[in-house]
């Protein structure tokens, strides 16, 4: 829709989680200019002008989930979880679910290869820890020639699952294909559930493909878990601690390229609110910004009697950004 949502989100995620600016873009000559998404630059770098950043010393800071207000009933609704690592991907780290939805670690794996590709072998583990029970509903894709699905709570084995593309070996698929160039192997689109149930508490999840080639899981679905007080909001914040300066991205993660093209828009985002660390107690002053067209949209001041602020966050769609800036700092730049 040439709004370029994919750079926009490119470009702060990169600049605002430690990197040396905003991430570089390879299709100059086939998107950026015949597009003319050269105005996509101009928020985050008339943000990025506003920071004396030779004498700051920023490092990614890590936040608490961002919540809603506490004045509604508290409802639940499913937590889907849709992999997006890489074909060939591997398990490098335990994905861990936090109470709030998001993810930390991983990669998500969506192909689990089996035995007939042992050199991409990798289980996904997943850490969890869950208010209340639930059921873990796993979607299947395409299996390629068989797979068997082990499913381990805690390393006892949970769920045990087989799944064989050929013509008459159980079927189960709604469709399968002969590849000759594969070695005659079938691959067979199964587009089905297996579930198993998962009580309350912290628990270690692992998923594994023991046999044949690969098997495709498209989404992981937590039932009834995701709790309407948080906000699945994306954050990315560096902080400098001798000054207290904070720079933060706050993101919906529905703002991306695939949900423009399927012309699905975000919801506005309205009641969030954020608890921001900071080194010392203080007054701060906190300017919230246009990501797109680098314009200030609201300034307050805020004080701090202990090491966090607590935060309201503006009304927004998409994404919005934040600098803090401690009030001895802005005196020290008024006196130079």
């Amino acid at each position: 829709k040439g709004i370029g949502t994919n750079l926009h989100n490119g470009l702060w995620a990169s600049a605002l989680t430690g990197n040396a600016g905003g991430a570089s873009i390879w299709w100059w000559d086939s998107y950026v200019d015949p597009q003319d998404q050269y105005p996509r630059f101009t928020g985050l770098a008339r943000f990025a002008a506003a920071v004396d950043w030779p004498h700051r010393r920023f490092a990614p800071l890590a936040l608490p989930p961002p919540t809603r207000g506490r004045n509604a009933p508290e409802t639940f609704s499913d937590l889907v979880l849709t992999p997006t690592a890489a074909w060939g991907e591997k398990a490098i780290t335990p994905v861990l679910l936090h109470s709030d939805g998001t993810m930390t670690g991983g990669p998500l794996l969506s192909t689990l290869f089996g035995p007939e590709k042992h050199d991409s072998h990798s289980v996904l583990t997943l850490h969890v820890d869950l208010i209340r029970p639930t059921t873990l509903t796993l979607h299947i894709g395409t299996v390629s020639n068989k797979g068997r699905l082990r499913v381990t709570l805690d390393g006892t084995p949970a769920g045990d699952y087989v799944f064989n593309a050929a013509p008459g070996q159980g079927g189960g698929y709604k469709s399968t294909k002969l590849f000759p160039e594969y070695g005659g192997i079938y691959q067979a689109l199964f587009d089905t559930d297996r579930a198993l149930t998962l009580p309350a508490g912290p628990h270690v999840i692992t998923l594994d493909n023991t046999e044949g080639d690969w098997l495709q899981i498209t989404t992981l679905t937590f039932a009834h878990a995701q709790s309407s007080r948080y906000a699945l909001l994306r954050t990315a914040a560096l902080q400098d601690a001798s000054t207290g300066e904070t720079l933060l991205w706050l993101q919906d993660p529905d703002s991306n390229w695939f949900n423009d093209r399927a012309g699905k828009l975000p919801s506005p985002q309205a009641g969030i609110r954020l608890t921001l660390p900071v080194p010392r107690p203080g007054v701060y002053d906190l300017t919230w910004w246009d990501t797109r067209t680098g314009v200030p949209l609201k300034t307050s001041r805020l004080a701090a009697s202990g090491k966090s602020l607590l935060v309201p966050v503006p009304f927004f769609t998409r994404d919005i950004a934040l600098r803090v800036v401690s009030d001895k700092q802005k005196g020290r730049v008024s006196r130079n």
